[in-house]
């Protein structure tokens, strides 16, 4: 029995169908610190080589980065380089930190920069890498065995809501002083 009006296979396939393609990217951006070469100990006028890597898997709307240095540590002025992936560019690529003494707190040093939007059009993960130093500072504090903390963290607006979001990676150098040892010696001469 045929009921009117119903598919019966007789005509051809039915092919109501369509199909779409769009790109969701998932996961959040990532902040490494590191310290290029680590030293055991650090004296006074070394240098410090700090290694960040941003890491963005799609699009980030008000991208900022800062680093504060502890009191101790100060910035060696024309040191940054920025190095963006393929497929990755900022809307306002900053050349160089804006600094700020004494903040948060008095002796401490806050590095910024500002990106604007880092658009990733390549659809992976790509990176922004930043390469700057920092002096160890003749100061009193700066005692033999002194920890140097110092926090990076990385603000972004969330996609889809806006909402400011954050994450921070820190590394720590430790103040090494010269050790003498002094040795006396006696001559004696016979004349």
């Amino acid at each position: 029995m045929c009921i009117r009006d119903r598919r019966t296979g007789a005509g051809g396939v039915n092919d109501y169908t369509a199909a779409s393609n769009v790109l969701i990217r998932v996961g959040t951006p990532n902040l490494d610190k590191t310290i290029v070469n680590p030293q055991t100990r650090y004296a006074v006028g070394d240098e410090v080589s700090y290694r960040v890597v941003l890491s963005f898997p799609g699009s980030f709307n008000s991208a900022s980065f800062q680093d504060v240095l502890s009191a101790g540590l100060s910035y060696v002025p024309g040191s940054l380089t920025v190095e963006y992936g393929t497929g990755l560019t900022a809307s306002t690529p900053p050349a160089d930190f804006t600094r700020t003494d004494n903040a948060p707190a008095a002796g401490q040093e806050t590095l910024a920069l500002a990106f604007g939007t880092l658009t990733n059009a390549s659809g992976d993960t790509r990176t922004v890498t930043l390469n700057y130093r920092a002096r160890v500072d003749n100061l009193l504090s700066n005692q033999d065995g002194q920890t140097l903390p110092n926090t990076a963290t990385l603000g972004y607006a969330k996609p889809l809501t806006g909402e400011p979001a954050s994450i921070s990676d820190a590394e720590s150098v430790t103040v090494g002083e010269p050790r003498l040892a002094v040795t006396h010696a006696l001559s004696l001469i016979h004349i």
